[in-house]
Order: structure tokens, then sequence, then C-alpha cells
């Protein structure tokens, strides 16, 4: 849809990261993406950006094809884990997990459930064998985006356009309890986090 010419008329790309669950293990599927405001021309000579400043293609259009596209994933199964640092407690009978609840300002709470019950919605996200949470598109693609991304950083510096500033605050990552000014101790690739099962929630 893009890269019609009549609409944006460039190669866009994005990330997108599955989520089938709330923090309680029960339904609420979503999806969170990144969507670069542009693309590269079909010659891959200049950086398009959108002629618009809230959306790159026509919402009604977008939202018609995405509804299609969502009903027909629908048919097929999701897979997901819960990591065992939320597990707080289990007797061979029953399970005790940790859980976020959203609706009374994200308080953490304890969930205790029977284990049939916990395994049945732990079952609910299941996906099938090789389907992947975390999908990327077009020129952030892992076949395009070592060669892509460079070329549109440099197609940007040549528009003169200036990444955007860092909002206020932000600079710092500052610990929720204590206030103090956090420091990054390590630093995981997608690989690394992938293998060691980590637990975006």
């Amino acid at each position: 849809m893009a890269a019609d010419p009549n609409r944006l008329g460039a190669e866009i790309g994005f990330l997108s990261i599955l989520h089938t669950w709330s923090s309680n293990l029960l339904s609420h599927y979503h999806l969170h993406c990144v969507v670069p405001g542009a693309g590269l021309s079909a010659d891959r000579r200049r950086w398009i950006p959108t002629s618009h400043p809230l959306f790159l293609v026509p919402i009604p259009t977008l939202r018609t094809l995405f509804r299609e596209k969502f009903l027909d994933g629908l048919r097929h199964l999701y897979r997901m884990a819960i990591s065992n640092h939320r597990i707080t407690a289990f007797d061979g009978e029953h399970v005790s997990f940790r859980w976020r609840d959203y609706a009374h300002g994200g308080k953490q709470r304890v969930m205790p459930l029977d284990a049939v019950e916990f395994l049945r919605r732990f079952f609910l996200h299941v996906l099938p064998r090789g389907f992947v949470r975390i999908r990327r598109y077009g020129l952030l693609s892992n076949r395009f985006r070592k060669q892509l991304l460079p070329l549109a950083r440099t197609l940007l510096a040549a528009q003169g356009r200036e990444p955007l500033p860092l909002p206020p605050n932000c600079e710092l990552w500052h610990c929720p309890r204590c206030g103090n000014a956090m420091r990054v101790v390590q630093r995981f690739t997608a690989a690394q986090l992938y293998l060691a099962g980590f637990d975006p929630s």
C-alpha cells in the first residue's frame, strides 16, 4: 500500500512485536509497532517523507486492510511463556504468580490458580512451531537493514534533516523507588535475549 505511487510511493519498513496476554495471563492480543514516517524511493536515491503529519497511508484504507489481515491471522495459534521469576508458589495443585493490575494503576498483585486453570491459560498462547513473535519488514528487515538503514540516514542528512531532540529529562533513567540515576551495567543483543528466554512483561 505504501509503495503505491498514488499514496506514499515509497518502500517503508517497520518492526512489530506480538503480545497475546495481559500480565495475569488472560487473553489480550495486540501488536506494538515501530514505523518510520517515510521510506525509500523505488530507485533508492531519495528519502520520501509522508505528506501528512499523522499517518503514512489513508486511515480508512489501512483500517480495512488491517482488519482483514488480523482476522485471517486469528486462525493460527500463538505461543508465549511466563518466566519462572513471576511464579511465587507451587504446591503440586496450585500455582501463584505475580501479575500487574493495569486497571488499578499498574499495581503488582499475586494470583493463585489451580494447576489445571494455570495450564489452560498458559496453553492459550502456544504458537505453532516456527512461528516467531518479532518480525521486521521492508528496510527494517534482517535481509536489508544493514544496507538500507545507512542509506536512509545518508539521504536524511543530505536533505538537511536532523534527528528529533530527546524530550526533557530523558537523558538518564531514574530508579522508580529511590529516584537516583540508573546506569547501564550490561547490554544484550537480540539473539542473547532470545536464547535466555527473556520475558518482556
